[in-house]
């Protein structure tokens, strides 16, 4: 099946329900504009039951927000990180919270299974903030900084709560701990690292890509060098 989107996508979410959440980003001059597209279950590829709602700036990433995914969080090109109240199988168009702590465009969003209120953004402006989406504050909980150039993706681990990765344009993956409120060691590279992914299972996998086109995978109980290396592309891997 096929959806045709009326601008180029670059971030999809899928809900355990079918539910499709697409983000959109195009550029009209000086102008740069986007959207949400909601597909309802079971309409992928269909010319009825999707919402589109337009934003203000491009939308990066998108992911849900709570145990049950009854809302989402959007990183923005203005800087901001915009949470969104799911309706059923449709959304409210305006935010109900704006986090504005980024100083340039949000790249990423990612939040925590096991703390479905935490969530992180990363950004152009070399930051990962942490906020907290239970209750009305719309302030952060904390800046996590150590990256020397743009954050391109930061993803929670699903098996360890407390943990995250994220690439950046320095050539590092970074692992945080959470708690410690620091990063507990970085994996480096000869060139920008885009994206970062947890794979599932027992042991500690984490996948990493960027600008030269592999795919590292990398067992974290011994970290030295990727375990594995895939090299399928002939460009920069960015999700």
């Amino acid at each position: 099946l096929q959806q045709r989107f009326d601008a180029p996508v670059d971030a999809i979410a899928l809900r355990s329900d079918g539910l499709v959440i697409a983000c959109t980003s195009n550029v009209f001059g000086n102008s740069w504009d986007g959207g949400i597209v909601v597909i309802a279950p079971g309409q992928f590829g269909q010319s009825t039951g999707f919402q589109n709602v337009p934003t203000p700036s491009g939308c990066t990433d998108v992911a849900f927000v709570g145990s049950a995914g009854t809302a989402i969080a959007v990183s923005c090109d203005d800087g901001n990180v915009a949470i969104y109240n799911l309706n059923g199988h449709g959304i409210n168009g305006v935010p109900v919270k704006l986090f504005t702590d980024h100083e340039n465009s949000v790249t990423s969003v990612s939040t925590s299974v096991a703390q479905p209120g935490n969530l992180l953004s990363a950004s152009m402006d070399c930051s990962i903030v942490q906020y907290s989406t239970d209750g009305t504050d719309s302030s952060s909980v904390h800046e996590f900084k150590g990256h020397h150039g743009a954050v391109w993706d930061v993803e929670y681990s699903a098996a360890s709560p407390s943990s995250f990765a994220s690439a950046g344009q320095d050539g590092a993956v970074k692992l945080w701990d959470e708690r410690a409120k620091t990063c507990a060691s970085t994996l480096p590279h000869a060139s920008p690292m885009f994206c970062v992914a947890w794979l599932p299972g027992a042991a500690p996998l984490l996948a990493a890509a960027g600008e030269e086109g592999d795919i590292l995978i990398y067992d974290l109980r011994s970290p030295q060098a990727a375990a594995h290396t895939f090299s399928a592309h002939n460009d920069s891997v960015l999700r």
